[in-house]
């Protein structure tokens, strides 16, 4: 869906590979999370379950970005939770500030 959604945008070419890799990776920092906290909804989280859970997509970039045809794709990952308004994680970025294949991901996983 992400993919559609940037052809359908015009988004470049380069870009939309990137968000495409980006979709199906974007999840990664989730790796080593427990069957119980991937088993629970965000909304019945713990405290520090809740911050473990927002720490993912820092986690993805990192596991990414030795990987120099990966930057982008990383960089996309890292921003996918982040909100227009502000309230998203991990950075509050709002608005133009968050990348443009960070906002296609985001939603299209919602």
């Amino acid at each position: 869906m992400a993919r559609k959604l940037a052809v359908k945008l015009e988004v470049p070419a380069r870009l939309e590979q990137d968000i495409f890799v980006a979709t199906l990776l974007h999840d990664i920092g989730k790796i080593g999370f427990s069957d119980k906290l991937l088993a629970h909804p965000v909304s019945r989280m713990s405290g520090e379950d809740v911050g473990t859970y927002r720490r993912h997509p820092i986690a993805g970039e990192t596991a990414l970005m030795p990987l120099a045809e990966l930057k982008e794709a990383a960089r996309i990952i890292r921003s996918h939770h982040e909100r227009f308004d502000g309230q998203g994680f991990p950075d509050g970025l709002q608005g133009a500030s968050i990348p443009l294949g960070s906002r296609i991901l985001s939603v299209a996983n919602d």
